[in-house]
Formats: C-alpha cells, sequence, structure tokens
C-alpha cells in the first residue's frame, strides 16, 4: 500500500499538552475559486498540504492559474491569463469544493462546465441548486457527456436582485456569494448559510472590494464589483477540529489547552458537549479541557433519554456528529443522536460495533448511543468519511490494544498531520 493509507493506533493513552487547532478547511476551499475574480495576485498563508487543497490548486493549474509559492511558504496565485471555464471531470470527482468554482466562472466568463464531483460518500448529494440558483444571474442550465454547466443568456451577468434558497446550503451560498461579487447590483440572499466559513470567505471579498452585509445572518446583502482588488487571505481556526480535541481529551481522561480560541464562539459545540458530560473552560490562553472522569448524560424533566441532531450553524455542525458520537459511548447513560442532513451518514457506525461499543442504529439517520463502553482496538474502515474517519482514530486513542485504520487518506482531506499532532500530545499513532 502506499503512504498514508494505514493509521496504527495503541491504546489506551491519556493526551497532555498545548495544541494550535488547524485552520477552516472549509474556509480554505472556498477562498481558493475567489482568485479567478480579480486578475492581481491573492496571497494565502500557510495553505495547509491537504490532498483537498492539493486538487484545488491542480483544477487553478488546470485552469490557466499562475500558482508560486515563496520561501516563506506562501501560496501566491494570479488568475489575469487564464481562458479555460472547463474542470475536468478526473479533477472535480476527487472533491466535493471543487463545485465552488463555479460561481466565479460564470460570473467571469459567462460559461462553466465541470464533470461529476467528488467527496464524502454521504448518500446522494445533488448539486441542482447550484445550477439553478446561478442561472437566475442571466444564464441557463447545461448538461452534456455527464458534465454540467452553465451558459449565460444576455450580455452580461446581472442580479435577479432576491435568492431564497430552499434551504441553508454552505456551497450554495458560496457559490452564490461569489457569483454576485462581479456584478454592480444588489443581491439578498435569504436563508443563508450562516456557518464562520460563509464569514471568513465574506471578509475576503470585503478586502477585495465587495460590499456585504449580513455575513453570518440568513440574509445576505452582496453588492458587487466589475474589477476587484487582489488580497492576502487568512481563516480562522476549524471548529471541527476544535471539537475533536475536546472530545479527544474528554475520552482519554486527559488534560488539553487548544490555544487561540474563545469559547464564547463556540456556545453552540461546548452546550451540547456539556448535554452528555463534558466540561470545557475559559481560559487565557484559549479552552482547557481539564482531566474528568465518565460525565453524565443529560434526561430531560420527565427523565427520557434527550435527542441531539445535527443542525445548520448555529445549531450543532453536521460534520460533529461521528464526533459525539465517540464521546457519548464514554459517558453514563443514553442519548439519541439523529443526523437528518445526509441520507447515509450514519452507516460507518457499524466499525464502532466491532469495538464493542454499545450503538444501535434504528434508522439510517438515528443511532442509540449507551455508554459507558469498553472499547477493544480492531480493524476499521473510515468508509470514505473524513469526519467518521477522525472519529475512529478518537476511539482508538481510547480502546485497549491496536486499532487500525484503513483506508485513512479520506482523513488526510482535512488533517494530514494527525499523527504528528496528537503524536506530540502523547499518543502512541503511526502511519502504516
Amino acid at each position: 500500500m502506499s503512504a498514508k493509507q494505514k493509521i496504527l493506533i495503541k491504546g489506551p493513552t491519556r493526551l497532555s499538552g498545548k495544541v494550535t487547532p488547524i485552520a477552516n478547511k472549509n474556509s480554505i476551499m472556498a477562498a481558493l475559486p475567489v482568485c479567478l475574480l480579480t486578475k492581481y495576485d491573492v496571497i494565502y498563508q500557510n495553505l495547509p498540504k491537504t490532498s483537498d487543497v492539493q486538487v484545488m490548486l491542480e483544477i487553478l493549474q488546470r485552469l490557466g492559474a499562475k500558482v508560486v509559492k515563496d520561501s516563506q511558504g506562501k501560496t501566491i496565485i494570479n488568475t489575469k491569463n487564464i481562458a479555460n471555464y472547463e474542470i475536468p471531470t478526473e479533477l472535480s470527482s476527487k472533491n466535493r469544493a471543487s463545485i465552488m468554482f463555479l460561481g466565479p466562472l460564470f460570473a467571469r466568463f459567462g460559461q462553466a462546465e465541470i464533470g461529476e464531483v467528488g467527496g464524502c460518500k454521504l448518500g446522494k448529494r445533488p448539486f441542482d441548486d447550484h445550477l439553478l440558483q446561478l442561472s437566475k444571474f442571466g444564464g441557463k442550465t447545461t448538461s452534456h457527456n455527464n458534465k454540467f454547466g452553465l451558459e449565460k443568456t444576455e450580455s452580461i451577468i446581472h442580479s435577479p436582485g432576491l435568492i431564497w434558497l430552499r434551504e441553508p446550503s454552505v456551497t450554495v451560498t458560496e457559490n452564490i456569494i461569489m457569483a454576485a461579487s462581479l456584478v454592480e447590483e444588489e443581491t439578498v440572499i435569504y436563508n443563508a448559510a450562516c456557518e464562520p466559513n460563509i464569514v471568513d470567505l465574506c471578509q475576503v471579498l470585503e478586502n477585495m472590494g465587495v460590499s456585504i452585509q449580513g455575513a453570518g445572518t440568513n440574509k445576505v446583502t452582496v453588492t458587487g464589483k466589475y474589477h476587484l482588488k487582489g488580497t492576502t487571505v487568512n481563516v480562522r481556526p476549524d471548529f471541527l477540529d476544535i471539537g475533536a480535541l475536546i472530545a479527544a481529551a474528554y475520552v482519554t481522561g486527559g488534560e488539553l489547552t487548544i490555544n487561540g480560541v474563545r469559547m464564547a464562539d463556540y456556545q453552540n459545540i461546548i452546550q451540547t458537549y456539556q448535554d452528555i458530560g463534558i466540561q470545557a473552560e475559559s481560559s487565557s490562553e484559549g479552552i482547557f479541557v481539564p482531566a474528568q472522569s465518565p460525565g453524565y448524560i443529560r434526561k430531560d424533566l420527565l427523565g427520557r433519554s434527550i435527542k441531539i441532531k445535527a443542525e445548520p450553524w448555529p445549531g450543532f455542525p453536521v460534520d460533529l456528529i461521528p464526533i459525539i458520537i465517540i464521546a457519548s459511548l464514554f459517558s453514563k447513560g443514553q442519548v439519541i443522536i439523529q443526523n437528518h442532513m445526509f441520507d447515509n451518514a450514519l452507516d460507518w457506525t457499524d466499525q464502532l460495533q466491532k469495538m464493542g461499543a454499545i450503538i444501535y442504529q434504528g434508522n439510517p439517520m438515528e443511532v442509540c448511543v449507551t455508554g459507558p463502553s469498553k472499547l477493544t482496538g480492531t480493524t476499521l474502515s473510515s468508509k470514505g468519511i473524513i469526519q467518521a474517519g477522525v472519529a475512529m482514530f478518537i476511539a482508538g486513542l481510547a480502546a485497549k490494544g491496536e486499532t487500525v485504520i484503513e483506508d485513512a487518506e479520506a482523513i488526510c482531506r482535512r488533517y494530514p498531520d494527525i499523527v504528528e499532532t496528537f503524536g506530540k500530545l502523547g499518543a502512541d499513532v503511526s502511519w502504516q
């Protein structure tokens, strides 16, 4: 097997130390297509060496962008001379973020085309709404040879004025915001996604000269410009990494300080963790997770099991559902965890049963977790889902014996340095 396809974890271990979370991966994925909106340099500070980032850079180069990495680790991208608007299937099929090139390409060229997109295997994930909403800027959707795209039907791209999303999709919201950024008219987006990566994207675009109101709320107003400036991109810490670190400290009985983050920014996560007995504190350095015994899962006032469900931000993030499932296995009590956002998103939980987890899947979108469970290491498959792989990694840290995660390359799409990071915190982990 090639490098970085398996992870070996020897447990149990107790994590200890200080750690800085990675930059928000989803913010970076949205910020990379932004460079198509300007003919000036866009500078990215210390892009992570994830496979998803490498795919996005390869797409830009295939389109004709100049990509240069300097001696200080900065990546400088210039798209002044590109004239191509087609993203080949062999690249788009490697990640789902490639869909976010549609908005900038259509806004700049009046045309955009992409092959089938990839991403985590979470069931049916159609991208019809990207095309339907972007076509409102004065275009029509196209489809041929398993490729999909847009063509403008009028002389210039114009604002539809009002766009009301069917659901607060993060990537659809990002695509619309980027397309609207080259239109010198006002575009109002209702039922917009509110995630932190939307706020990061809007900050980048504002630095380039776009006027945006309401970033982080469900009503976003964008007034663009035909000519945007270059900029330097900085993004906030990844809340998914923060959530994973808190859970890893808890299940191992460890003690961690998560540097450089404000606990007040993540109350939606902290409050839900408190429901399953996890304690975290605010400190001058960031978030402190003290060493603690297994907590109790809260019951409702009638003594019934509570339900935790995935919701759009500021609800509990869908990508932390696998992590809270693992954490719940180490708490006392029972909890029902639901993910109605993706139809196959919980199918990986059979891997936890192989470790001895007391977990029952009542339907494709709901599991009942009973804790505390005593887990034993075994061979697991991430099933091509990033966060499922991370959840299994955390489970392996607390399990007795050796845990092997196969097809762990999925984890590298967000956490290329997961082994090195947790090794510094005391974990006995290695790539195989």
